[in-house]
């Protein structure tokens, strides 16, 4: 079957193409070995107008599909060239399955650039990267211009494309089960269990996107904090986080050592850990139950992050908002049970709609919050009973923002001056003054928890209505061994469009599955 043409009825908007992620359905073979890691198999053809060569178009289709499923889209100019330099148009992010995954339903995203001599003629140059190989692992591949259409206006070349694609989670999994082990030996010391290695992509995505973007930071510069990246990565249980990097790359001229063994910078990571308070208390939590992973590295810099979760909720419905109304419901595990309805405790936390950060906002931070207390849910009292207040106070201590941060604050130049703002980061967060905050219950409309049961349905439209557009995170609460824990952490964006790269990682979700 033809493409569709760059003239014809399906062509893509410039704005639909600036905004990269394309979501194309693409066959790729059974993963080897079951190690996360497979190969895309696509078809593509690359379109130039023959009187005006930067006018350049992509297609592209599953192996053996319709090229209706992309349709062609016109590629933006990443950068102009130059007198040797190609001329490079903006990549194109589409969507790929793991069909040999353990987890039924898992992606990994296919990055297409085409790149033109710099005079515009000759032969173009596709270049692929999978899912986990984005800043390695490259496949570049040539494609002769040598077919006309349409009288000759445009001329095109195909080619087929064999592109290697992992699982985030699944990468460098040796090195993250050799973490796993310092972390369990540390928690055996402790005397608290081991933990099982998760399968959340948030961690190893941010660990990439950090690397990618020289910087490292609990914030993502798409505005995204760790609990955010958990939930569109599919995750719900309890979680939190630890992150190791720097604000800066480093380069040959910086005097960073060359990294000849990542197990030696995961070793060196964990010892930081271990030294820090706050990240040891994450470490050796006993409430955790399992760590998603995530690593990157180039040459000079390294970058590592640690997503705990818990394991003690399996939902039949996901928390969401339907008519102002929020429900969700499921059952507790691995220890949690209700024995009285006011066991279970819900609060919900509002973050405006996340926008992107510029480098200099994102490295000059330290640390980031659970978002603003905004209500606190309650079942129903039994008839000739009364709530005696309609609110209660919270007392914390924010972190700075990083969008009280001018959007042209310069980003470090160097190892030092990231180093410096971040510690003018710590020490600014170490200085906030606790704020005490007067939040609203809202009783519950249906209130259920009892045993392994439970399940909620609450009017939040005055609280909607208050805050508006943003992210909502559900937080659950109930006891572990006579102790109040956190037992989920979930964030539902309302009105709000979270930001591209998450959702494709969602594993299948089934009520009850992970």
């Amino acid at each position: 079957m033809r493409p569709d043409t760059p003239g014809g009825r399906a062509r893509r908007s410039l704005a639909a193409v600036a905004a990269l992620l394309l979501a194309l359905t693409l066959w790729s073979p059974a993963l080897a070995d079951g190690d996360g890691d497979g190969a895309a198999s696509i078809e593509a053809r690359v379109w130039q107008h023959t009187t005006d060569s930067g006018r350049v178009y992509l297609s592209a289709r599953p192996a053996e599909g319709s090229w209706r499923t992309l349709g062609t889209v016109r590629l933006l100019v990443d950068d102009g060239g130059g007198a040797e330099s190609p001329r490079r148009y903006q990549p194109v992010r589409i969507v790929a399955p793991l069909p040999g995954s353990d987890s039924p339903g898992a992606t990994a995203e296919v990055e297409l650039r085409v790149e033109l001599p710099p005079d515009g003629a000759g032969a173009a140059v596709v270049v692929a990267r999978g899912e986990g190989h984005f800043r390695t692992g490259a496949v570049s591949t040539p494609v002769s211009l040598d077919r006309v259409w349409d009288g000759g206006r445009f001329r095109y070349g195909d080619l087929e494309l064999e592109v290697p694609v992992s699982n985030p989670s699944q990468q460098h999994f040796a090195l993250k089960a050799y973490m796993l082990e310092l972390i369990n030996a540390a928690r055996a010391a402790a005397g608290v269990d081991a933990l099982t290695l998760g399968e959340n992509d948030a961690a190893q995505l941010h660990a990439e996107a950090s690397l990618a973007g020289c910087y490292s930071s609990h914030w993502g510069r798409d505005g995204l904090k760790p609990y955010m990246r958990y939930s569109l990565a599919g995750g719900y249980q309890a979680n939190s986080e630890n992150g190791l990097g720097a604000d800066y790359c480093a380069s040959e001229g910086d005097g960073r050592r060359a990294i000849t063994d990542p197990k030696l910078e995961v070793r060196e990571a964990m010892d930081l850990w271990m030294s820090s308070a706050g990240h040891r208390r994450n470490i050796l939590r006993a409430s955790h139950r399992m760590v998603s992973i995530g690593l990157a590295w180039d040459r000079h810099n390294f970058r590592a992050y640690q997503q705990f979760e818990g394991d003690y909720v399996a939902y039949d419905a996901l928390p969401a908002f339907t008519d102002g109304h929020l429900e969700f419901a499921g059952r507790v595990r691995n220890g949690v049970e209700f024995l009285h309805p006011t066991e279970l405790r819900v609060g919900i936390r509002y973050d405006p709609p996340p926008e992107a950060l510029t480098l200099g906002q994102v490295t000059r931070t330290s640390c980031s919050d659970s978002g603003e207390a905004v209500a606190g849910l309650r079942g129903e009292l039994p008839p000739g009973r009364y709530y005696t207040s309609e609110t209660f106070t919270r007392t914390y201590r924010p972190c700075p923002d990083p969008y009280d941060i001018a959007p042209d604050a310069p980003a470090p130049t160097s190892s030092a001056e990231a180093h410096r703002f971040w510690a003018e980061a710590r020490d600014a967060s170490q200085s906030q003054e606790e704020v005490t905050m007067t939040v609203p219950w809202v009783t519950a409309e249906a209130w259920t928890a009892t045993g392994q049961r439970f399940s909620v349905r609450a009017n939040l439209s005055e609280v909607l209505a208050e805050h508006g557009a943003g992210v909502y995170t559900v937080l659950v609460w109930a006891n572990l061994d006579g102790e109040v824990v956190p037992i989920s952490r979930y964030s539902i964006f309302h009105e709000a469009d979270p930001p591209e790269g998450y959702a494709q990682h969602r594993r299948t979700w089934r009520g009850g599955a992970r």
